[in-house]
């Protein structure tokens, strides 16, 4: 990867079109879009510059939060974006998947590999990266225009969920009491340190279980409360911007968009192993789809048999697209059969619950959320 550190030693927008500086541009912006249940010194701290976002020029697929003087940083790498476009124009490739949309007969799957594998990761040393930003989002694009606007509305509410991710590591206080308490003074994603000591390894899973939730709290309400965003992703679906029916359908896209997500991420290599920072991609869906469900129900008031009806119809798309792919469903270790297999997610899921009621008071203290903002997650 030398020739890519080479390249350019940090991204400047500037040399992209119009159309995709607008894309990047946005996701640099979404740290001001805060969860509504943040404490107030927050906001006046991100107001007065305290936490900046950025793009690293990296061939790989990482993000990263961390202390930066007084402040913090976010960073994505320049890809980050680009790999999950690759992965959705690949989906929407499909007739199958969101077959209500455009003319999905004109598409055909097309199962181009790269470079012996089905998605990327990394950039080959070979691809400049300026031309992998240009290039790559248009790879394996749907015939048909509906459809690859809806690849590309996915691709935007993936990267908002890892941008919210990163971010929600600042507002849950992991950054600042790693910088105090331990070696690293960031919160490293996907390609970021795997070998922690066991004392440090299930504080590590709580921390990613906590910025998922907070990512997820953050995500749903672009989709459904900020109104340019509601209309733009209501007309990309093609759902009813003002109708009833249009939180239900945007949280089932939602859903089709995160598991797809976690799959990818799933095969990243070293994610799964016993000593993995991070929880189980499968666990991590699971609970999730939990918390869509609570909030569903308790802050939208919708009804939670026809919302599962559609969600569960997004799963089962999602996990069908991935198997035509040709791709691994990462398992857990030692689930042989269907049964066994949800036990031991169910039995994760309560082991993450657990340890964030046990360790939240270790780090509460450089926590941005109130306490009691947990009730909501649980």
């Amino acid at each position: 990867m030398q020739s890519l550190q080479r390249d350019i030693a940090e991204f400047d927008l500037g040399l992209l079109e119009e159309n995709q500086r607008s894309f990047y541009q946005q996701f640099l912006e979404l740290h001001y879009r805060l969860p509504n249940n943040v404490k107030p010194e927050y906001v006046q701290f991100v107001a007065e510059g305290g936490v900046a976002a950025s793009y690293d020029a990296i061939g790989k697929f990482a993000a990263s939060a961390g202390r930066e003087g007084p402040g913090y940083r976010l960073r994505y790498s320049i890809v980050l974006p680009v790999f999950l476009h690759f992965v959705f124009n690949r989906a929407l490739k499909f007739p199958y998947v969101f077959s209500a949309v455009g003319d999905p007969s004109r598409e055909d799957p097309d199962l181009m590999r790269w470079e012996g594998s089905a998605i990327p990761f990394e950039l080959p040393d070979s691809l400049r990266l300026t031309e992998a930003v240009r290039i790559l989002p248009g790879v394996n694009r749907p015939e048909d225009a509906a459809r690859a606007s809806v690849a590309s509305a996915l691709s935007e509410i993936a990267t908002a969920f890892c941008a919210f991710h990163e971010m929600a590591h600042v507002i849950g206080g992991h950054v600042a009491y790693r910088a105090d308490r331990c070696s690293l003074a960031f919160v490293p994603e996907f390609f970021g340190i795997r070998l922690l000591p066991r004392s440090e390894l299930a504080l590590s899973q709580v921390f990613e279980r906590e910025a998922d939730l907070i990512a997820l709290n953050s995500t749903l309400a672009l989709l459904v409360s900020d109104p340019s965003s509601r209309s733009y992703f209501a007309a990309s679906f093609g759902i009813e911007n003002d109708g009833e029916q249009y939180p239900y359908h945007a949280i089932s896209v939602l859903v089709f968009a995160l598991t797809l997500l976690f799959l990818y991420l799933a095969q990243v290599p070293t994610g799964l192993g016993l000593s993995s920072s991070h929880p189980h991609p499968i666990v991590r869906i699971t609970y999730l789809r939990t918390a869509l469900r609570l909030a569903a129900t308790n802050d939208l008031g919708l009804e939670i048999e026809d919302l599962d009806s559609l969600c569960d119809y997004a799963s089962e798309q999602a996990f069908k697209l991935w198997n035509d792919l040709g791709l691994d469903v990462p398992a857990l270790a030692g689930a042989n059969d269907v049964r066994h297999y949800s036990r031991s997610v169910r039995r994760a899921v309560e082991r993450l619950e657990r340890n964030h009621e046990l360790l939240y008071s270790r780090y509460s203290a450089y926590s941005w959320l109130p306490g009691s903002a947990w009730k909501t997650y649980s």
